[in-house]
């Protein structure tokens, strides 16, 4: 009889045991929310980032930060079609003239050179103006991407790490925090840009007008560096945006669990004691009928 009662308790504990094993959830775990969502428009603000970065350091691609034009007056006695160009990129810019006979030119001129302060010095603006403010702009753009592109990464890791294992609340606050800083930097690049370098790159070109009336400025626009830097941005402060606002769900879900956890391991030691205790019913029987 002892023989018999101890194997049928012994078959319900592993019992008991597979089912929790195969029901149970990890209490300080839960399912990802927006996973995919979060690593894409990451890794989509990433790769805008790092290409705004890369292509933006050599102004002679099509995406420097900053493109300025003077074309030549229509009663001038230059080509109608003349024009002077100005691309501006990260640590240097192009001085191009085209289409304009003797005068066509393409000059690379880097912000932190000595030649820069020739190239640029004109009457009407100083070369401190546009190499010192160009130079300290493309410092703080190349500083801040390089940071953001790190951070960029950082919040990838933390990510596919959360869809290997699922989604601690550790995780998910590093993540918000990481995703947030990279975003930050990122507009704070195009920020510092815009308030320094492009507006002196508009004023050294209408000084260029003034000095030599036969050309009048079209304008500046901001190059496909910035757009691409602003668009990184934003998909960034979305990808923020989602992390942020599910937080307090995750939080809520990992105390749910939690409690659950605690019922079911309460639960689980009453179980115990009470065969405990038919166990040594069964003995005391057994004994008794001996």
């Amino acid at each position: 009889v002892m023989a018999t009662e101890h194997q049928r308790l012994s078959d319900e504990d592993e019992d008991e045991g597979r089912q929790t094993q195969a029901g149970s959830v990890k209490p300080q775990r839960i399912r990802g929310q927006g996973l995919t969502c979060s690593i894409v428009m990451v890794a989509l603000a990433e790769g805008l980032g790092i290409v705004s970065l890369v292509g933006g350091i050599p102004a002679s691609t099509s995406l420097g930060w900053t493109v300025v034009k003077n074309k030549a007056n229509s009663d001038s006695d230059l080509p109608v079609n003349c024009e002077l160009e100005g691309d501006f990129g990260l640590i240097q810019f192009q001085k191009i003239a085209r289409n304009c006979g003797d005068l066509d030119v393409i000059d690379n001129i880097f912000y932190a050179s000595s030649t820069c302060s020739e190239a640029v010095n004109t009457h009407f603006v100083t070369a401190d103006a546009v190499c010192e403010n160009c130079s300290f702009a493309g410092y703080m753009a190349v500083s801040l991407l390089s940071s953001a592109a790190f951070f960029g990464l950082i919040t990838l890791a933390l990510l596919v790490y959360r869809r290997r294992e699922g989604t601690f609340l550790c995780n998910k606050l590093f993540t918000a925090a990481s995703v947030t800083l990279m975003s930050f930097l990122t507009a704070l690049s195009w920020i510092i840009w815009i308030g320094t370098c492009d507006v002196v790159a508009e004023g050294y070109y209408d000084a260029l007008s003034k000095e030599d009336p036969r050309f009048h400025v079209v304008g500046d626009r901001i190059g496909w560096g910035v757009i691409l830097s602003i668009l990184s941005t934003t998909v960034g402060t979305m990808a923020a945006i989602l992390e942020c606002i599910t937080i307090p769900t995750t939080a809520s879900k990992l105390k749910r669990r939690v409690t659950q956890r605690r019922e079911e391991s309460s639960f689980s030691g009453e179980l115990e004691i009470g065969n405990i205790g038919s166990f040594s019913d069964a003995i005391e029987g057994t004994s008794t009928v001996y």
